[in-house]
Order: C-alpha cells, then sequence, then structure tokens
C-alpha cells in the first residue's frame, strides 16, 4: 500500500520482476540442496496501470502476441508525479532431453569418462540477433560426476557456460562426467548404483520468459562396478 500525493492510501496494480533464478542441486561445488526455486520465474505481462501514486491513469501497450512482458517500476514517484517504467522482454530458452545411460567400471578400471551433449534451443523464433542462453549441471550421486560443466566452446580454454543463439536456432555443448570407482560401491552387477543429473537453462541474467517447465531437464545414470 502506497500514499498518492495527498497523503491518501492507494494501490498499484503493478508487477514487479523477480531476481534470476538459480539453478538447483550441485553447482560448481555447491552443498546438496536439492530444493528448486521456480518462484523465481518470470509471468505474464500486465497491459493496464492503475491508481498510480499522485493520480490515476491507465494504458495499453502493443505487445508481440506469446511473447513474456515484464514491468519494472521505481519506487519513488518524481515532483512531478511522474511514474517511470521499462519494459523488459523475458527471454525464452529451451534445454533439449538427455537420454538415461548406464556405465560399467571393468575389473581393473579406476574410473570411466563419459562425455555428454547437450543442446539448448532460442524459443523467441522471431528474435534476429538472438539472447545468451547459460547451461548448468547439478548432481544426485553419491560422488560428483560432474568433472566439466557443460562448455560450448571446447577451443577456448575454460568453461564456456553461456552462449548466443539467434530466434529459432540452437547450440551444443559437451558435459563431462568423471566416475571412479572409488567412490561407487555395488554389491552385485544386478544392482547398480542409480544416480541423475540435472540440466538447466538461463537467459543469461536476463528475465525468463515463455513456458519454464522446458528450462530444466533430468537423466539417469546407472553404475556398475565390477571391482567390488
Amino acid at each position: 500500500m502506497d500514499r498518492d500525493c495527498g497523503g491518501r492510501a492507494s494501490q498499484r496494480q503493478l508487477r514487479q520482476p523477480h531476481g534470476h533464478r538459480q539453478p538447483a542441486l550441485h553447482r560448481a561445488g555447491v552443498g546438496h540442496d536439492l530444493g528448486h526455486d521456480r518462484g523465481n520465474r518470470s509471468g505474464s505481462f500486465l497491459h493496464q496501470l492503475t491508481q498510480v501514486a499522485c493520480g490515476s491513469f491507465a494504458f495499453n501497450l502493443d505487445v508481440t502476441a506469446g511473447t513474456t512482458y515484464l514491468i519494472e517500476a521505481t519506487d519513488e514517484i518524481d515532483g512531478g508525479g511522474t511514474l517511470v517504467l521499462n519494459l523488459v522482454r523475458g527471454h525464452d530458452s529451451v534445454v533439449r532431453p538427455v537420454k538415461s545411460f548406464a556405465v560399467k567400471i571393468g575389473v581393473g578400471q579406476t574410473s570411466v569418462t563419459k562425455k555428454v551433449k547437450v543442446k539448448v534451443t532460442n524459443a523467441d523464433i522471431d528474435e534476429t540477433v538472438g539472447h545468451t542462453i547459460g547451461l548448468s549441471a547439478g548432481y544426485d550421486c553419491p560422488i560428483n560426476i560432474i568433472s566439466v560443466q557443460p562448455d560450448f566452446d571446447l577451443v577456448t580454454p575454460g568453461v564456456q557456460s553461456t552462449t548466443v543463439v539467434r530466434g529459432g536456432k540452437s547450440a551444443k555443448a559437451v558435459m563431462e562426467l568423471l566416475i571412479t570407482s572409488a567412490g561407487i560401491t555395488t554389491p552385485n552387477h544386478f544392482s547398480p548404483v542409480r544416480c541423475f543429473v540435472e540440466l538447466s537453462v538461463d537467459a543469461g541474467g536476463a528475465p525468463i520468459g515463455g513456458d519454464v517447465s522446458n528450462d530444466d531437464w533430468l537423466f539417469y545414470v546407472d553404475i556398475t562396478d565390477f571391482n567390488d
């Protein structure tokens, strides 16, 4: 509840954007937090604003159908009674499905390395320049099986976890899993250790739009150690 210029209480019908979504699970050495924070995702765009401080007005905007927009507004109203608004487009990024698979650590082997390809797509098909897509991976397993986070550029040293993708186009990243025999115990070859990896995309710090259910993908890794 705010106060207008005359000191009377008034309400603003205004949607404030939430902060950047933080990935769940293990992120670059972060602890075992398996909670999902979907409260920071963007929602629908408010087409009309009414009853702002220092008076009332309403407006309508022509926006692209099927596109998510956010309104950012200053809480402070200047002396002239002007409310400052910024229209921000929410970007729609999608991570494509990855198949689950099994890994066997043979007798005498100490570890197995597995490279996994991950595809992401810019679902804002009308974007010619495109937007930044970030990709990260988390895991639930007795050991850290992610040795290298998803990398969009294997030539450049270090992990390039973001890339710019044009509207309607896709890009591929490669992540590396390292499964060690010392960290896995399986009673027999009929009872593997089942781990899962979760992939998550974001808009590189920009607001997230579209259907947020396709921002994440989870796949399983069955591990059998024949050294046990």
